[in-house]
């Protein structure tokens, strides 16, 4: 080809980009590049384009056949190991990157995506040093500090991440960044706060779809809210910031074709040892083969034993991290999936932007997210008739309500766990009480409450559990909290995290009653509290997120620990503490009766599932 030409091609490409025809200026490449592939220009050109157009895989291998041409040009390499970063190849990004530092060393962004890359890989202290060597590099980087926040964040080290995003906060006031950040780290019981903050972030970026999804999920935790104002924002802030962005439409492809098993795709962050993965993989592992094919969409790198598990229960493994929402959207009409069930909501690590799409003909909400998505992309939400009681709920939706016959889960206990101890009151001649639910749940009217019931019974202690209970700011804030409603810190008992999930179920050996919260009811907590036979008490609500703990307790046979009002749920709890002879009995049954239950009849409430898709397929046949 001659060089003239090459250059007038190059030349068009890069009219076209600058007049805002990105698209039309790659396919000119693309073309060039079929016809001169070993042209180190042309693929750091496209490289860049396709980044531009957030193609990430496309600029992955341009940046990898530049390196190939060109070892010594040191940006190819940098751009390379960036690209690494963003696909979540976070192993390979460090490797690459820390080649360009040894000849390049004071380069500020370098280390610092290197330092994002041993975050992401739990490697804390690399990471810090790091993040010290920008700070070193450039005083007044305030994206480093916002990393820093997260790293302590990361570690439990809530005090000093609030103070080192506050840093960056005053540094850089209008840096949604660090707002977003600030939101994450209030203090305990402080929802609303972290509210203000997302308000305050979403004033300066209305379609910030990151601040959209925390503001929305905090509203979950604040008590006082109506379910009407909650299901409003929902409706009005999800679709603003989530819609189909690019002109898309979904191949052609029937339904549940005949001849072939229904293909489901689940879409989640969560399938590694996360509480979404205790519930989902029970169902996966029990899916019925000759009628079922599994497509899992993962939006996560890091690999661990749950992980490799549910890999071997699928027909299809996708791993989606960095790759754009249209994307993966023909990677879901690609693998033919009828039904695409989102796990997460608006819930970390979610794909929700890739369900506007509508990839698959038919999709789901389920698990991951106590609420309504907002979007009207999604056709239904997979409930229970406790958790969403008939004309209770429905119109604070904007999917439509399908509820499982029994219960909307399946749980599944870990591998290992402790055997069931014996009741610690018996021995000591004291009740202690536990809540072992993210510190985020607990708010001043639950400290009331829980006060109450410690002032009923001298000598009553409460347990607290939570990994930001290592920081000693966090501990000292739930002492006040409780100082303040008349509880001295020695009737509490505070513990951070455990090392192993055994560990973890072993301290409920030291509770006889486990207090749920609300209005954010725990699932997991009450599944393994149960398990380790500790009854719950709880407050119902009106809505899925304060009904959720109504659901298990009923399908479990405990329904009598529900409560309709705070007074009657401080009753419930001072009245069970001094019936130790129920107390007992309780203990040494409720791992049978949980075993025996809907709740991990697996077979049973895998039909169920089953059955739903089924139905929501023939609804849509009949569209």
């Amino acid at each position: 080809m001659g060089s003239k030409y090459f250059d007038l091609m190059i030349n068009k490409a890069a009219k076209l980009r600058e007049d805002g025809h990105p698209g039309d200026a790659r396919h000119i490449l693309d073309e060039l590049a079929a016809i001169t592939p070993d042209e180190p220009h042309l693929q750091y050109y496209l490289g860049m384009l396709c980044m531009g157009l957030h193609d990430n895989q496309a600029a992955l291998g341009h940046f990898s056949r530049l390196v190939q041409l060109q070892p010594g040009f040191l940006e190819g390499r940098m751009l390379l190991g960036m690209m690494c970063a963003e696909l979540g190849r976070h192993e390979e990004a460090i490797d690459l990157l820390r080649g360009v530092v040894a000849e390049c060393p004071d380069v500020p962004e370098i280390h610092h995506r290197i330092g994002l890359c041993l975050a992401d890989r739990h490697r804390y202290e690399e990471a810090l040093s790091e993040y010290k060597e920008v700070l070193r590099l450039a005083p007044d980087h305030s994206g480093v500090l916002c990393s820093l926040g997260l790293l302590f964040t990361s570690t439990g080290q809530i005090g000093e991440a609030r103070r080192m995003l506050l840093q960056a906060h005053e540094r850089e006031p209008e840096s949604v960044n660090v707002i977003n950040n600030l939101g994450r780290v209030c203090k305990l019981g402080q929802a609303a706060a972290s509210l203000d903050w997302y308000q305050m972030g979403l004033d300066l970026e209305p379609e910030n779809a990151s601040l959209t999804s925390n503001y929305l999920y905090t509203l979950n935790y604040i008590p006082g809210l109506t379910p009407e104002f909650i299901a409003s924002k929902y409706k009005e802030l999800a679709p603003r910031c989530y819609y189909p962005s690019h002109e898309w439409q979904r191949p052609d492809k029937a339904a549940g074709s005949a001849g072939r098993p229904l293909r489901i795709g689940y879409i989640s962050g969560d399938f590694y040892g996360h509480s979404v993965s205790f519930f989902l993989e029970p169902i996966l592992a029990c899916h019925d083969r000759e009628c079922i094919e599994i497509f899992c969409y993962s939006n996560r790198t890091d690999s661990d034993e749950t992980m490799e598990r549910l890999k071997g229960f699928c027909t299809g493994w996708r791993c989606i991290v960095g790759i754009s929402d249209i994307q993966v959207a023909g990677m879901v009409a690609n693998d033919g999936v009828d039904i695409l069930v989102d796990l997460s909501g608006h819930t970390a690590a979610h794909r929700l932007g890739v369900l506007v799409y509508r990839p698959a003909p038919v999709q789901v909400s389920w698990i991951g997210h106590p609420n309504t998505t907002g979007l009207s992309q999604i056709d239904y939400y997979l409930t229970d008739p406790w958790c969403d009681p008939p004309g209770m709920t429905d119109h604070l939706y904007s999917e439509r309500l399908y509820r499982l016959p029994r219960i909307f889960c399946c749980y599944l206990p870990p591998t290992k766990f402790p055997p069931v101890a014996a009741v610690p009151s018996v021995h000591s001649g004291s009740v202690t009480f536990g809540c072992f639910n993210s510190l985020t749940k607990i708010n001043e009217s639950l400290v009331s409450w829980w006060a109450q019931i410690l002032d009923s019974l001298p000598g009553s202690r409460m347990f607290i559990k939570g990994p930001a209970l290592d920081d000693a700011g966090t501990r000292d804030e739930l002492f006040r909290s409780f100082a303040g409603n008349g509880i001295p810190a020695e009737r509490l008992i505070v513990h951070g995290v455990t090392s192993t999930r055994e560990e973890h179920l072993s301290r409920y050996s030291l509770v006889d009653i486990a207090l749920d919260t609300f209005p954010y009811h725990g699932t997991t907590t009450t599944c393994e509290s149960i398990w380790m036979g500790v009854p719950v008490v709880t407050l119902a609500g009106k809505t899925h997120v304060s009904r959720v703990g109504v659901s298990l307790l009923h399908t479990i046979g405990l329904e009598d620990l529900v409560a309709e009002s705070p007074d009657e749920y401080i009753a419930k709890a001072v009245s069970l503490a001094t019936d130790r002879q129920r107390l007992v009995w309780l203990r040494e049954n409720l791992r049978t009766m949980m075993a025996q239950s809907p709740l991990m009849d697996v077979k049973g409430i895998t039909r169920d599932v089953e059955n739903a898709f089924h139905d929501m397929i023939n609804v849509k046949a009949v569209r």
